[in-house]
């Protein structure tokens, strides 16, 4: 059944159609976009309805619960993915989608598996069914807008990286190995945000059990979340990774995911607890990235993946004062480039590289 709005009015910027069984989640959700100029051009009840008023009225963001009848949100947004993996870069009129669930605080894996499906981000519905709160209609209004703003696609990372053509080799002295020693961080650090899980996997993913660099991932997940993201990836990685806790030693081999809620920064060779409230993000890019900075100089280096900006540059301007090296995704693979074009305006990226290439330059640096 249809609960679609028509209206004469001429189209606001940006188009939401609202899926919820629940016709009270529906009409609070509903009110709270329209009160902020935004276009809610249709509502569902459950997920056949959701993929048919896609097709139908092709809303830019799609605000999607998981448990609904008929078709649940998970295969909802499966549906979606295939579309999108058919079309690949061709793709057009496939919404961006938001998952408004209770779900999401209870369950952190059903998060992590709407990530990977491509969702934009995940909201959990206030305890009690209270909606009507404004720190949640400003987290709501933040991720529509986010979502509005993000590439309507997922990129895919190949499955075979090929070495890059030209890549020195060795000579009977051992000149080559010496210099990359020498050359070799002592720290890598990984920020990411929205869009950026996926590709954080895929590269963590790869990395051989043997890796000589201690690699941080300072990921923007909710508490909860990140700790259930360093389990999957240890279960699948060769590397091991944990998530991160106050007076962890970093050490090669070791992969540690900042917690979420909360700022690490690095003291010597030990991470800790931030709990000062100089960065409003956390897990905050700019905190982890300033700390490390200052400890190992121009034997740190930085990547920074997709997400909105806002974060990054203040600890990327000190990476670049203390010598160290920047890569940055390259804005056309991201699913938002906010973040990674901010630095390349500024010019503090050293090397701007599809996640593949970060790959091939990771398995470069700990070899």
């Amino acid at each position: 059944m249809f609960r679609k709005e028509e209206s004469m009015d001429k189209p606001k910027e940006i188009t939401v159609l609202v899926a919820d069984d629940s016709s009270v989640t529906r009409k609070i959700v509903s009110d709270l976009l329209v009160e902020s100029n935004i276009n809610v051009v249709g509502e569902a009840i459950n997920g056949i309805e959701v993929l048919e008023m896609i097709d139908e009225l092709n809303p830019d963001v799609v605000v999607l619960d998981i448990w609904m009848p008929q078709k649940n949100g998970l295969e909802v947004l499966q549906d979606i993915f295939n579309r999108r993996q058919a079309a690949g870069k061709t793709a057009k009129n496939i919404p961006r989608t938001i998952v408004l669930s209770c779900l999401i605080d209870s369950d952190e894996d059903i998060a992590l598996r709407c990530l990977r499906l491509g969702a934009v981000t995940c909201i959990a519905k206030p305890k009690e069914g209270i909606l009507h709160t404004e720190s949640f209609s400003q987290n709501l209004l933040r991720a529509v807008k986010e979502a509005y703003a993000a590439r309507p696609r997922f990129y895919k990372m190949p499955l075979e990286i090929k070495p890059e053509k030209n890549q020195s080799k060795s000579d009977s002295s051992g000149k080559e190995s010496t210099d990359r020693t020498e050359n070799r961080p002592l720290l890598i650090a990984i920020g990411s945000s929205t869009g950026g899980p996926q590709i954080v996997e895929g590269l963590i993913a790869k990395l051989p059990a043997s890796f000589k660099i201690p690699l941080v991932v300072i990921q923007h997940l909710p508490k909860g979340f990140t700790r259930r993201f360093a389990e999957r990836l240890d279960r699948i990685c060769e590397i091991k990774v944990s998530e991160a806790k106050n007076g962890d030693m970093i050490e090669p081999q070791n992969v540690y995911i900042a917690p979420g809620g909360t700022n690490i920064a690095v003291n010597g060779k030990n991470i800790y607890i931030d709990g000062s409230d100089n960065f409003h993000i956390k897990p905050s890019i700019d905190c982890f990235f300033t700390a490390a900075a200052g400890q190992f100089k121009d034997k740190f280096t930085g990547i920074i993946l997709s997400g909105m900006g806002g974060d990054a540059v203040l600890g990327a301007e000190a990476l670049k004062e203390n010598g160290g090296r920047l890569i940055v995704q390259d804005p056309d693979t991201c699913m938002i480039d906010g973040m990674v074009k901010d630095l390349i305006e500024k010019k503090l990226a050293d090397e701007i590289l599809p996640p593949e290439r970060i790959l091939e330059r990771l398995l470069e640096l700990g070899a």
